[in-house]
């Protein structure tokens, strides 16, 4: 009696616990679905890893004596300290991502559902960032701050961090420092479904001859336009040349207004995806021939020049381009811009089938599931360096650099990253299991119960014409 007592007692725990193993195995099987576009997962995945890359080497580069002797040559660590260029990448996918599928329900349906649009996208955001900002509060680590989050937690959660507080002289400690880019990306969610409001509304109030796809992509590139705009003005009218001696771009480096290029960009990429794919628009095979090299040498210029050159003309090895402070300007003004067009080209490419070489690297499958745990990867990337980076490179790593050859910093340099992402990689898993995914299927459930209770509602009774049939 006692055994079966037990065995009937086991079963029960393992019916009650199944829902749970459920969730948890469907979690991780849910990191290995690839969406729509599958190039998507590659180019998320390396932006992740490059931005990833550029905090753990700049980390590196400012705190050991090799570091900075590297950093002061500049071109041996010039791709990873260029990273901060995965930040206009990620812009691209958002606005290409978002762009698309705002433009097919406004297509079709005519109107966008903005309490649904803005829903999905505050459970998806919200929630998994509440939970590294705790996490930043608990640890304290660099670039996280728990000084920073005790005080300014809200703007964080208000996605107001890149305006306030200011960055201009780091007068203030900052929670989670490189959080400034969900806060651009939230204000360019509020701001698309009225943009596509506005092309609907042109569309239908211009000549025929101008139609929803044309609107819209005409004003996304008004968009691309104004932040190019912008950018030049400030360097020229405000700064001139004062720009490449200082750190005057430091501020609106995270102003919306003089990032917003990559996502409309992307926006407009979408847009043409969707067009080409119904049939609407197409593409002439030598000039996409042409733009995908122009777009390839931009991005390869992005990679050894970054986005300004702010960063490179601060070490004795870039110090000869400062001179050229001209080039510095034209650069700072129009490179950025030039790199989310140039992304979201070849992105375009891509997800139509015209270069079937970059569709095969970038829909990879093992790309997928790092592409899934990318918005907690880089949120708790920072959290990651207290579990493995900071206590092997303290503790293992560092003596052993006294003396050393540049070659052995350089190599260190580069198993910084690697460091860094399998630290990180637990509290990503953990925190995409347990809370966005969760988040994400609660917004479904929670629109659905709204939708179903939208269409139980009772009509309300239609007066009957006296007419008779």
């Amino acid at each position: 009696k006692t055994f079966c007592d037990e065995v009937h007692s086991s079963e029960s725990i393992m019916i009650c616990l199944q829902p749970a193993v459920n969730f948890i195995t469907e979690g991780f099987a849910s990191l290995w679905r690839q969406g729509n576009y599958p190039a998507c997962d590659g180019l998320r995945g390396l932006a992740m890893i490059w931005v990833c890359s550029f905090h753990a080497v700049e980390r590196f580069a400012s705190t050991s004596e090799l570091g900075k002797e590297l950093r002061n040559a500049w071109w041996p660590l010039a791709l990873p300290l260029n990273g901060d260029v995965g930040v206009d990448i990620f812009l691209v996918l958002s606005g290409f991502l978002l762009g698309g599928a705002l433009f097919e329900e406004y297509s079709s349906k005519g109107s966008i559902n903005l309490p649904a649009f803005y829903a999905k996208r505050w459970f998806r955001i919200a929630p998994p960032y509440a939970v590294a900002l705790l996490v930043s509060w608990m640890i304290d680590q660099p670039g996280m701050s728990k000084s920073g989050c005790s005080q300014y937690w809200w703007t964080n959660m208000l996605f107001i961090n890149n305006y306030w507080p200011t960055w201009c002289c780091w007068k203030y400690n900052l929670c989670m420092v490189h959080t400034w880019t969900i806060a651009v990306e939230f204000q360019l969610y509020v701001a698309t479904p009225p943009l596509f409001a506005l092309s609907w509304f042109l569309s239908k109030s211009l000549p025929k001859a101008v139609s929803f796809s044309s609107a819209s992509f005409v004003l996304g590139a008004l968009a691309w336009l104004v932040c190019c705009c912008r950018r030049a003005a400030f360097v020229l009218l405000e700064h001139d040349e004062e720009i490449v001696d200082s750190q005057n771009f430091r501020t609106p480096y995270v102003f919306t207004l003089y990032r917003m290029a990559p996502y409309a960009a992307g926006l407009c990429g979408g847009i043409a995806v969707h067009e080409y794919t119904k049939g609407h628009w197409t593409l002439w095979q030598w000039p996409a021939h042409i733009m995908a090299g122009i777009s390839t040498v931009i991005l390869f210029l992005a990679c050894l020049f970054g986005g300004e050159p702010t960063y490179m003309i601060h070490s004795p090895g870039g110090a000869w381009y400062g001179h050229l402070w001209q080039v510095s300007l034209l650069q700072t003004a129009v490179h950025r811009p030039c790199i989310g067009l140039a992304t979201s080209y070849l992105l375009v490419l891509a997800t139509t089938g015209n270069a079937p070489r970059l569709q095969a690297f970038l829909a990879f499958r093992a790309w997928t599931p790092i592409a899934a745990l990318s918005y907690s990867m880089y949120l708790l990337q920072y959290a990651g360096w207290t579990l493995l980076l900071l206590p092997a490179y303290d503790n293992f790593i560092k003596e052993r650099l006294v003396g050393a050859s540049l070659a052995a910093g350089l190599a260190t340099a580069y198993f910084m990253p690697v460091l860094a992402i399998l630290g990180t990689l637990p509290l990503a898993i953990l925190n995409f299991v347990f809370i966005e995914r969760s988040s994400i299927l609660i917004s479904r459930q929670l629109l659905a119960v709204r939708k179903e209770t939208a269409l139980d509602a009772p009509c309300a009774p239609q007066k009957v014409a006296d007419s008779t049939v």
